[in-house]
Formats: structure tokens, C-alpha cells, sequence
């Protein structure tokens, strides 16, 4: 558009101190995204008694959701890049749940906020690696959850 690209988000310097801050701040964000999902599912119920149709009480929080984040030097870019968030936040507590969600919002924020690295000598490598491993022991739990205890290989495979 003629103009120099956004600076990038900045990382939380909690997470450059340690191991121990770095779990201390996985645990705050954790906690600060179940609330916020429980606020918005709180907010979408709110809405949904008031005006009776569910499609509008969604149109009115993406709307009061993007509202919320106007400036910048494209507003009305920004509006709807904002609103298509939004929406996809409310399609994902829609569809999956709220549980979803706060993972989704976990992972998303932690691959925002801590240093990632593939340079494991370097001094935040550590740091970095706390929010990676969180990510990944969730993947598996989830993965194995999924499975339900079926196994993995069966003899069933190799028998056709």
C-alpha cells in the first residue's frame, strides 16, 4: 500500500528470565484465556437473551470485537481483518466448544509471546523451549485422548 510494514508484536520479557518465569507466565496466560473465553461466552449468552436470535447476538459481538481495535494506519483494513477473527473465534466456540477455544487462544498466544528458536546454544533457547514443550505434551494428550485407547499398529493391517 505505499508504506513501511507494521513493526512486529513485541515478546514479554517475563518469558526471556528462566525456565521457572517462563512456566509461571505459561500458567498466567492460561488462566487469563479462560477467562476471557468464558467472558465472550458470557457475553454471546447475554446478547442472545436480549435480542432472541442467536445470528444477531454473533453479528453484535463481532462487531463490538473489532470495534474495540481501531487505529492503525488502515482502520477499515484493520476493522475487518479484526471481525474475521472474531468470527472465527465465535465459529470455533460454536462448533467445538469452550475448551477448544482456550487451547486455541493458549497456543496461539504462546507462539506469540515466547522466543522461538532452532539455535538451542543461545541464551533465551531455554525460555523458548518451555512454550514449544507445552504445545507439543498438549498435542499428544490430545492425540492419545483422541485414540481412546484403541492402539495404535493392530495386526488387522498386516492380515490384508
Amino acid at each position: 500500500m505505499g508504506k513501511l510494514p507494521p513493526s512486529p508484536g513485541f515478546l514479554s520479557t517475563d518469558s526471556l528470565l528462566g525456565v521457572r518465569p517462563a512456566i509461571g507466565l505459561l500458567f498466567h496466560y492460561t488462566a487469563i484465556f479462560v477467562l476471557y473465553a468464558l467472558f465472550i461466552f458470557f457475553l454471546l449468552f447475554l446478547l442472545r437473551l436480549v435480542v432472541r436470535k442467536e445470528w444477531i447476538a454473533a453479528i453484535v459481538v463481532v462487531l463490538l470485537g473489532a470495534g474495540t481495535s481501531t487505529g492503525g494506519e488502515y482502520p477499515l483494513i484493520d476493522f475487518i481483518a479484526v471481525a474475521v477473527i472474531w468470527l472465527s473465534i465465535l465459529l470455533i466456540l460454536k462448533r467445538f466448544g469452550l475448551l477448544v477455544l482456550v487451547v486455541g487462544l493458549v497456543v496461539q498466544n504462546v507462539l506469540l509471546v515466547f522466543p522461538v528458536t532452532s539455535h538451542f546454544s543461545l541464551w533465551y533457547a531455554n525460555a523458548a523451549l518451555v512454550g514449544l514443550f507445552a504445545i507439543a505434551a498438549l498435542a499428544v494428550y490430545g492425540f492419545h485422548t483422541a485414540r481412546a485407547g484403541q492402539p495404535l499398529f493392530t495386526g488387522a493391517a498386516l492380515d490384508s
